[in-house]
């Protein structure tokens, strides 16, 4: 009777085994012919799959959503470059937090770190770089320039009181917002450090600087005669 159930248990071990061998065979060989060529006489006959169905299906779906835009006609470089900031911004963010979380420094919820939206523009004369950074004062924003870098940097405190009554009762409120920011550009070759300008008007830090003449460098070569 033990050797019985012994027996059909084994059978039902080897049944499930079996049917998911199948199944794992199955999905390799559906896999497996997206990449193959189909069989016709002559290399020149035999068709290739196109790019975006070699790259379908699930466990491509990462692959593709990443490096398949490189392949459109219609891929715009400038907006990659704006996603890679915005990536490298991410990972800023995370490192200054790990520093200060882990590095001894002081760390609140209402004293974030954070990197505000710029604008770099080319007018010809001059490049106008315009950064968003409401609520600020004025004297709290430092601007400087460092060899080919723009360097802009600031604290922001806010803070607001109030009384209020309801009823009978007195409720007394205070706010508080605390930030800082850093921001740190590579300035085109042609711009100047001489006659930089900074206005700060509605939250918007509009900030000047004039291009310089560059001279392009001379080429001493020595021409030689071709025998």
């Amino acid at each position: 009777m033990k050797a019985n159930k012994f027996l059909v248990a084994a059978l039902i071990i080897l049944l499930v085994c079996f049917i998911a061998q199948t199944a794992y065979v199955f999905k390799l060989k559906k896999h497996n012919n997206i990449f193959n060529i189909s069989s016709s006489s002559g290399f020149k006959d035999k068709k290739f799959p196109s790019f975006s169905k070699t790259l379908s299906g699930n466990w491509h779906d990462d692959f593709y959503r990443n490096f398949g835009p490189a392949f459109d006609k219609n891929w715009d470089p400038f907006k990659e470059m704006e996603k890679m900031q915005a990536l490298m911004n991410k990972m800023f963010r995370e490192s200054i937090f790990r520093i200060k979380r882990y590095g001894g420094l002081s760390l609140k919820e209402n004293e974030p770190f954070f990197i505000p939206d710029l604008d770099i523009r080319d007018l010809g004369n001059n490049y106008m770089v315009k950064i968003d950074i409401p609520g600020m004062d004025k004297s709290k924003i430092n601007v400087e320039v460092k060899g080919n870098q723009l360097i802009v940097s600031g604290e922001r405190k806010e803070q607001s009181e109030e009384n209020i009554n309801r009823g009978n009762s007195l409720f007394y409120k205070r706010e508080r917002s605390f930030g800082e920011f850093y921001r740190s550009i590579t300035l085109p070759p042609d711009a100047g450090n001489k006659g930089i300008s900074a206005d700060y008007k509605r939250g918007v830090l509009t900030i000047t600087i004039p291009k310089r003449k560059v001279k392009k460098p001379v080429s001493s070569g020595t021409k030689i005669n071709v025998l």
